[in-house]
């Protein structure tokens, strides 16, 4: 796969964590944190979480060390606590 923006439809109910395995390239996901352990998390520069999406856990982004931008909609109600701790964005 040669694309750097991958979209995943909040419809997805599972995905085989290995899907994205070698897809290096990818620096921008759109979709719901649960999924982020599909993709080599330190290639990742952009998340856009998206809309209706409730909740992010502490660990979401543990290992997304070239962050630069997250998108965080207004839809999140719960952040866990610590969890912008790890990160200097």
């Amino acid at each position: 796969m040669n694309a750097e923006c991958v979209r995943i439809p909040l419809s997805v109910a599972n995905i085989d964590p290995k899907t994205f395995q070698n897809c290096h390239k990818i620096t921008t996901v759109i979709c719901d944190p649960k999924w982020l352990n599909c993709f080599d998390r330190s290639k990742l520069k952009q998340v856009i979480i998206q809309e209706n999406v409730p909740e992010i856990k502490k660990d979401a982004f543990k290992d997304c060390v070239n962050l630069e931008f997250i998108k965080i909609p207004s839809s999140v109600i719960k952040i866990d606590e610590g969890f912008f701790n790890d990160y200097k964005i």
